[in-house]
């Protein structure tokens, strides 16, 4: 298990000083992602997300500097944990100059589906707590107020025409 975390380290901190500009091959998918418009109407926290993964895709399934480490799969949630613990290690409270850090999150994961039985359904739904039911959608009562579309195709013949 130590070894294992060992590896992971090793793999994050190998994926932090990897040349991901210097890259050509990395560049180019870069290049197709960003031809795509997806990072359009994104946050900077967003489109920071969004590069960060792509990295870690190309590192884990591409990078030749991954090949030494036994094929450790690395992810975000890994990524941001060792930053957040070299940045938190090396910080030295500074009252002359503060820089702003990035803040460390933790992320959870989701809870696992919750299962209500009968008995807390019927509870909740006396209550008016509809919002608190799992998989509840909203239906609103309000018809399709779009015109019908009308039909493209021609009538299908009849095997006497």
């Amino acid at each position: 298990m130590a070894s294992e975390q060992s590896n992971v380290e090793d793999a994050i901190r190998m994926f932090l000083s990897y040349p991901f500009a210097e890259d050509q091959t990395y560049q180019q998918g870069l290049a197709s992602i960003l031809s795509a418009n997806s990072l359009e109407d994104k946050s900077e926290d967003e489109k920071e997300s969004l590069l960060m993964q792509s990295q870690i895709y190309y590192f884990n399934r591409f990078s030749p500097f991954n090949t030494s480490i036994a094929q450790t799969s690395i992810t975000l949630d890994d990524v941001r944990a060792l930053q957040c613990s070299l940045s938190s290690a090396s910080a030295a409270p500074s009252v002359a100059a503060e820089v702003e850090q990035p803040t460390c999150t933790t992320v959870f994961a989701p809870e696992e589906m919750q299962t209500l039985s009968f008995a807390e359904l019927k509870e909740l739904i006396e209550q008016g707590k509809t919002d608190q039911i799992p998989n509840n959608k909203v239906i609103t009562d309000a018809l399709n107020t779009a015109p019908p579309s009308e039909s493209q195709s021609q009538p299908r013949k009849k095997p006497w025409e």
